[in-house]
């Protein structure tokens, strides 16, 4: 899978079993960053026909998003809905003790310190009250959300996609954060 992520220029199809995405090392870890469609692709009557499309003559053919069906037309990446399973460093970090993952002398961690961890590594930048994700963060799945509180005041929320929050537990396991 990795040669072909790798190589892929604007489109990378998988086809899967549903019950595979975003379960497991590689499809959770993809499933934070590709978009999934629920297209259906229909068979004619005629079985000689599927046979025929199933092996073309070799000519080559190119496909790009104007010559895709509209169910499987990629959309830009601004379009996609990608951080609905965002969440911010203080639910990871109640993720990562209702599960065991904190070492013994991180039982106090909070997202304050956490925070100044992350901007050591680079995932953060700026000084408290005033982070932003860097660049390659906000690549791996690092997200600023506009939220408003309860007195209707607007803020930024920073907040981690599943892929980047797999990342911040293998680093956190290493000891590098």
């Amino acid at each position: 899978m990795n040669v072909a992520v790798s190589r892929a220029k604007d489109l990378f199809i998988v086809f899967a079993a549903a019950n595979r995405w975003n379960n497991g090392k590689v499809f959770g870890l993809m499933s934070g960053f590709a978009q999934r469609s629920d297209a259906v692709f229909a068979r004619s009557q005629d079985p000689a026909a599927d046979l025929q499309e199933a092996h073309p003559s070799p000519q080559a053919t190119v496909l790009n998003n104007e010559n895709l069906e509209p169910a499987i037309r990629r959309e830009p990446a601004e379009s996609r809905h990608l951080d609905s399973d965002a969440v911010t460093l203080s639910t990871v970090l109640k993720s990562w003790h209702e599960t065991g993952e904190l070492r013994h002398e991180d039982t106090e961690l909070n997202a304050r310190i956490l925070n100044l961890r992350l901007n050591e590594v680079g995932v953060l930048r700026g000084e408290p009250g005033a982070w932003s994700p860097s660049k390659l963060a906000q690549i791996l799945g690092v997200r600023v959300v506009k939220r408003q509180n309860a007195q209707g005041t607007h803020y930024d929320s920073i907040e981690y996609t599943v892929a980047m929050r797999q990342l911040l537990l293998e680093l956190y396991r290493e000891g590098k954060i």
